[in-house]
């Protein structure tokens, strides 16, 4: 049977109940996937899936005996595995491992829906025409670890030398060993425009921009208190994204 003309088998595993009994609840806004089963052990999860036959396994990964990591190293590669962890810095292991998405507790319902629709999506037909989802966390290498990026809080991301700064919620950015090209290729570039050879700015995070002059002007972000300041090129190329087709630079009239 085709998996999108029915709806989808999970299996939850987590040595807490009470965290298993959270994502189920979260998971019946998603009508096309069933809980089949929950599992406290990574023992007890094997002999599930023999059983269930489940299309998505949820997993921790901090648990008794064999650790969630160890139990998907001997998973059926076909099996889709999303991690759910209090701990970020097991991401990079998991993702090399094979698993489809990472999630940090305490899982909200829009980062799961997100999940959902980029993994196993409502084959439904939505109202109005459906949308696509958006992607999932990027995870970033770094010495000490991984770093995870929502693309949906970045506001803007600037290329410094061998490293690109990222810009999120904190007032500093967050400093990255990948160049700008790395995030180009990684994110919906409908949303995240490059208007420079240095600099890509999520369009959808804009909240205001403020004319310095006509050679500079100041952009502000809905998610985060930092402040982005554009030079000529850059600034007429975003006037351009922003403005309604057909609409004239009310600055091309000043310059």
């Amino acid at each position: 049977m085709n998996r999108g003309s029915r709806r989808q088998r999970a299996i939850l595993v987590d040595d807490e109940d009470s965290a298993n009994r959270w994502l189920a609840e979260l998971l019946a806004a998603h009508p096309h996937i069933e809980v089949a089963a929950m599992a406290t052990t990574t023992d007890q999860a094997e002999q599930l899936l023999l059983k269930v036959k489940p299309d998505l396994m949820f997993l921790d990964i901090e648990m008794p005996g064999r650790s969630g990591l160890e139990f998907l190293a001997d998973t059926n590669p076909q099996l889709r595995v999303v991690l759910v962890t209090a701990h970020d810095q097991y991401a990079l292991q998991a993702f090399e491992l094979g698993a489809c998405d990472y999630l940090l507790k305490p899982a909200s319902a829009e980062r799961l829906a997100r999940t959902i629709g980029r993994i196993c999506p409502d084959p439904r037909p939505a109202p109005g025409g459906s949308s696509p989802a958006e992607p999932s966390r990027l995870v970033v290498p770094t010495p000490l670890g991984a770093r995870l990026f929502d693309p949906a809080e970045i506001a803007w991301i600037e290329a410094h030398e061998n490293y690109t700064l990222v810009q999120c919620a904190a007032p500093a950015p967050h400093t990255v060993r990948r160049f700008l090209g790395y995030w180009a290729d990684e994110l919906d570039p409908t949303r995240f425009v490059r208007l420079s050879r240095s600099l890509i700015v999520h369009l959808d995070q804009i909240s205001a921009v403020t004319r310095l002059s006509s050679d500079e002007c100041l952009v502000q972000f809905a998610n985060s208190p930092a402040e982005l300041r554009l030079g000529r090129t850059a600034k007429r190329r975003l006037r351009q994204l922003l403005l309604p087709p057909g609409s004239a630079d009310p600055d091309d009239s000043q310059s």
